[in-house]
């Protein structure tokens, strides 16, 4: 009976707006939908909620249609996009007067089981908070933090964290004290799960809080988080120690955050040394640059020197963001030594990360040191065991390049650039191939072209079509790099060569890389070897083929000029049009139409 009601509803609604936009037998069925059977059918129809609300109006919108969704026991996917909904909500339901309609559900949203749930809810009541008024935050929005952080259920207690930043602000000073209290009960409660999400909360609460606040009540909170007999809670600490500094004067930072960072940073399990290692330079750029070298430096080393793999891991990836806090003294005396370890770490993890930035550091370093110190490392990842080392080495060696060029460790370099071209997995060898033309431009043409030019040329018959695809691309690129001269003399011979491959798919690999080189070669290489070969070759005995070179045709076409095209190639394809495959005739129409206009003769 409610959705017949809410239909008609629906009905009355869109005959009285005399919209346009407004379906009413489309709405009529969203509405019927929501209690459907299937899964995907329901979620289809509360992915509608606003489209159906603005034909229903917001009086039905809040008394009946809100309702009528949520007496439904329905799945967390449901759940889900329902929390989300509800957010954007507002509008169509009336306005702020209305807010207790969009309020109450997503409080019931709050307390469900699925954190998921939780999380999205608790975001869609900070997104409705910002469109109140200071009046209708401290009468509708300011009771619901305070009935959530009371309740039994942990769930409710834990989503009310994430609410006290966009309520504090516009209640008043006596409200805000009791805020403050009722949070810090939150911090000390008994469910670990709730003193984690109000750690978290802290970083934007800290945020809106005056000065004299943030030290009466903050600065404890946060030396007992950072005791904590749950390293879930800890964990999560070093974030809120990162926003508490950047509030807090340079003193302040030293005397009460600093040490407390130093605290997490030795802790005892691994997770949290991990996060702190993965935070740690958002932690020196708050802090001057000898606090960094005296206190937090022999912490950093400490933490690229740990017994666990993943923290190791962590604290490489920041190695050349932390050396640009440091001094390059501190750090060829400091971070380089521990560097050299982590390149024959045991954890290929370790050094994968590690190879991701530490061309980085060349930059930071002038090019006699990145000589003496970085090139010998860097040497050492090209002949790594782990192809992903050795590929992310490669693919950042234009921060090395443009310190030192990448000539002096060439020769180490090619080698594992072979390698890597004929490794089994194709997405090593697709990688390897998006970093040809840098290396191209780095190392000369001639060079290149004795060392890599028959890898790049064996890429085109390459098993895998993705790897076919960016060989073409490939060429192209070098193509605009070495000139047309090198294009017509090395590329071209090469290519032309796959025209009697016994499988149709190199013969139409050939003329895709026609196609693309046709504008970065000379004209007489144009016309005297790559457009006889498509025309040609639209006489394949197999279909696949002649349909790439009615394509290839049109490509051309705007190469050779007007004149050529007219006398060869729309001659050609209109031939094709009386082929005996009908995609292909379809295909050559296509391509005639979609030729240059000069080239088409008139009647």
């Amino acid at each position: 009976m409610a959705s017949k009601t809410l239909v008609a509803a629906a009905n009355e609604g869109a005959e009285a707006s005399k919209s346009g936009d407004l379906d009413v037998q489309t709405v009529a069925g969203l509405i019927n939908a929501i209690q459907d059977e299937k899964i995907e059918t329901r979620l289809n129809s509360i992915q509608k909620l606003d489209y159906i609300s603005k034909s229903l109006g917001p009086a039905r919108t809040r008394d009946e249609f809100l309702p009528y969704v949520l007496e439904v026991e329905d799945e967390d996917e449901i759940l889900l996009v329902v929390a989300e909904k509800l957010g954007g909500m507002l509008g169509h339901v009336g306005g702020e007067s209305y807010i207790k309609h969009i309020l109450a559900p997503l409080e019931a949203l709050c307390e469900m089981e699925e954190a998921s749930v939780r999380e999205q809810a608790v975001q869609s009541i900070q997104r409705v908070s910002r469109q109140l008024s200071k009046t209708a935050v401290a009468k509708e929005l300011l009771p619901l933090v305070q009935r959530m952080s009371q309740k039994d259920w942990f769930s409710s207690r834990s989503s009310a964290c994430g609410l006290y930043a966009v309520c504090y602000p516009s209640v008043s000073a006596s409200s805000q004290r009791a805020l403050l209290k009722a949070y810090a009960d939150l911090c000390r409660d008994r469910i670990p799960i709730v003193r984690r999400s109000a750690v978290s909360a802290m970083v934007d609460l800290c945020k809106v809080v005056d000065l004299k606040s943030l030290k009466e009540h903050f600065v404890p909170l946060f030396v007992q988080i950072s005791k904590d007999d749950q390293d879930m809670v800890r964990l999560v600490a070093i974030k809120a120690c990162v926003a508490l500094a950047r509030l807090f004067p340079p003193a302040i930072r030293q005397s009460e955050v600093l040490p407390v960072a130093l605290q997490l940073a030795s802790d005892p399990c691994w997770r949290v040394r991990w996060s702190v290692a993965k935070d740690i330079v958002d932690l020196c750029q708050v802090f001057d640059r000898s606090l960094v070298e005296s206190r937090v430096l022999p912490l950093f080393e400490k933490l690229l020197r740990d017994s666990e793999a993943e923290v190791r891991t962590s604290a490489s990836s920041n190695v050349t963001g932390f050396a640009k806090h440091v001094s390059i003294e501190a750090t060829i005396e400091k971070i380089v030594p521990c560097l050299g370890a982590l390149v024959n770490d045991s954890n290929e993890h370790v050094r994968g990360a590690l190879a991701t930035v530490i061309m980085g550091m060349a930059p930071v370093l002038d090019k006699s040191l990145t000589v003496q110190h970085l090139v010998p490392l860097l040497l050492k990842f090209l002949k790594d065991s782990n192809a992903e080392v050795r590929l992310n080495i490669i693919s950042k060696l234009k921060d090395v390049h443009r310190v030192v060029g990448v000539e002096m460790f060439s020769q180490s370099l090619i080698p594992s650039i072979e390698e890597l071209g004929k490794d089994r997995q194709w997405r090593v060898r697709l990688s390897v191939i998006k970093d040809i033309p840098l290396l191209a431009e780095q190392l000369g043409v001639s060079f290149f072209d004795s060392k890599l030019g028959e890898l790049c040329i064996q890429w085109l018959i390459d098993s895998v079509y993705s790897i076919r695809t960016a060989a073409i691309e490939n060429l192209s690129n070098l193509a605009r790099v070495f000139g047309p001269k090198w294009t017509s003399t090395r590329v071209v011979p090469a290519v032309l060569k796959m025209q009697s491959h016994k499988s149709y798919l190199m013969r139409v690999t050939m003329l895709r890389a026609i196609a693309a080189l046709g504008s970065s070669v000379d004209a007489s290489t144009l016309k005297t070897y790559l457009l006889p070969t498509v025309i040609a070759m639209t006489k394949d005995s197999v279909a696949n083929v002649r349909l790439n070179a009615a394509s290839a045709l049109r490509e051309l076409s705007s190469d050779i000029g007007p004149e050529v095209a007219a006398e060869t190639v729309v001659p050609r394809l209109k031939q094709m049009q009386t082929d005996s495959d009908m995609d292909v005739r379809y295909h050559a129409t296509v391509c005639l139409s979609k030729a240059p206009r000069t080239a088409i003769p008139s009647r």
